[in-house]
């Protein structure tokens, strides 16, 4: 009787770690742009914290397991824009972090002023997180980026290097 409990709990232990491994082997089998949507789909729940880099994404999952996702031909950069209130933040947590205007229309521009090359113009629904999220080419410098909302504009010049920042949360519409 004591082997058939311990074999029926090594089982159930073998597969516990067996489901723990396949959330950090499944996430890691997306591309960078499918993590972020599923790691948006767990904005607020305790289901995984994932956080952005510039060069790869880290999750932790609530049953223990990790993953580590490269991110190799963009570079994300999340921003918050707001009117009243933000936090600080460098490297996005999408999990997590939290912007002021949740699912709103915001008007997108990205203009790279060393090519002289507008990147993005269009309109944008804000996450459930309040965050836009915007995939730009790698190792640029001098991005003019416009956020317009309710007659209100935001501007900043960004950069897309491997130090550079990922989660953007002081453009305060004005």
């Amino acid at each position: 009787m004591r082997i058939i409990s311990y074999l029926s709990s090594t089982a159930i232990l073998l597969v516990s770690f067996s489901s723990m491994a396949s959330q950090g082997s499944d996430f890691e089998k997306l591309t960078p742009q499918q993590a972020l949507v599923q790691a948006n789909k767990w904005y607020g729940s305790h289901d995984a914290s994932v956080q952005v880099f510039p060069t790869y994404m880290s999750a932790k999952f609530a049953d223990g397991s990790q993953a580590t996702l490269p991110i190799k031909d963009k570079h994300l950069i999340s921003i918050a824009p707001f009117i009243t209130h933000n936090h600080p933040c460098d490297f996005h947590v999408p999990t997590g972090c939290t912007g002021e205007l949740k699912g709103v229309n915001v008007g997108v521009t990205v203009y790279d002023k060393t090519t002289n090359k507008q990147l993005i113009y269009k309109m944008l629904k804000t996450n459930p997180n309040g965050f836009i999220d915007l995939w730009l080419p790698k190792d640029r410098e001098n991005l003019k980026v416009e956020i317009t909302y309710a007659g209100k504009k935001a501007t900043k010049i960004l950069s897309t290097g491997k130090t550079d920042l990922t989660c953007i949360t002081d453009m305060k519409l004005i």
